[in-house]
């Protein structure tokens, strides 16, 4: 899917697709919160969008980073930003599709693993108030 964001005067063109997606699962992993998540979205369709047209980027994420905190942190009521648009079209695409959902498998095997867990500890702490029990512990 491809999308540009237009944030300040500045048009910056994203595609998410493959890269966007490898890109999303490594940075996801730091995740510290919303500002960041829009950050890392559009770091990954930038890349994403320069791999695609086979040119080397000639922003850093540190660029991006900057754009968006000075959109974050602006005293104007309406900054010009299309970035709710570029946040939805990403969840909306195949990468973000995918991501989420090997997210929400994740987030499965910890609750079942959490559950066997729980279960085990039972049998164990079950077995051994009954040797002590045998025992006239």
């Amino acid at each position: 899917m491809k999308i540009d964001l237009k944030i300040g005067g500045e048009t910056i063109p994203l595609h998410f697709g493959m890269v966007a997606l490898e890109e999303m699962q490594k940075l996801v992993t730091s995740y510290m919160g919303t500002n960041k998540y829009a950050s890392d979205v559009v770091w990954a369709g930038y890349l994403n969008h320069c791999a695609i047209q086979a040119v080397v980027p000639d922003m850093l994420y540190a660029d991006v980073m900057e754009i968006l905190e000075t959109h974050f942190f602006s005293e104007e009521k309406e900054v010009d930003s299309n970035l709710n648009e570029i946040l939805a079209a990403f969840e909306k695409s195949k990468a973000g599709s995918r991501l989420f959902q090997a997210i929400d498998d994740l987030v499965d095997v910890v609750a079942n693993g959490n559950e066997e867990l729980k279960k085990k500890k039972r049998v164990v702490n079950h077995s051994t108030t009954s040797k002590k029990s045998r025992s006239g512990k």
